[in-house]
């Protein structure tokens, strides 16, 4: 967590690394609830800034809308799609292929397309494709609100 680095200090105290301690926990469960306030776009937009801040390119999240663009401004041929398609998956069937009528995509580790609708789940209340508490952790430690105000106001908090 984002307090490890006090331990290091031959002024540190416990009492010292506590409250620092609490401040992240309490600073992390602000930013997740700001986050489930935050709608889809947002959360990708958000997250692919993170994917490039820690350089994991693969992991960016696309809106369907670019798949087109995407597609036409590649130098391959249309079976290279088809088989992007045709070996990617779909979250919500299990026929193996990956559904370009979902509302975004990503590419697996293979280079296949991951098809899926929604990034946070409200009724289970969890992130898909996006892993939440690395952003968090990122935000905190590195004192980074990717110029989203709301993030800066929670890591100004020092309560």
């Amino acid at each position: 967590m984002g307090w490890g680095y006090f331990v290091k200090s031959p002024k540190c105290n416990v009492n010292k690394i506590v409250k620092v301690k609490k401040v992240d926990n309490m600073k992390n469960e602000m930013l997740r609830d700001l986050f489930t306030s935050f709608d889809d776009s947002v959360l990708i937009t958000l997250w692919n800034e993170y994917c490039y801040e820690c350089n994991m390119y693969d992991d960016e999240i696309f809106d369907n809308d670019t798949l087109e663009e995407m597609i036409k401004c590649s130098n391959e041929d249309g079976l290279y799609w088809i088989n992007r398609f045709f070996y990617g998956s779909d979250d919500y069937t299990d026929n193996g292929s990956a559904n370009p009528n979902r509302n975004y995509f990503k590419f697996d580790g293979y280079g296949n397309i991951v098809s899926f609708d929604y990034i946070y789940n409200q009724f289970s209340d969890t992130f898909n494709h996006i892993d939440i508490d690395d952003v968090i952790d990122y935000i905190i430690e590195n004192d980074n609100d990717f110029n989203y105000p709301e993030i800066r106001d929670i890591l100004d908090n020092e309560q």
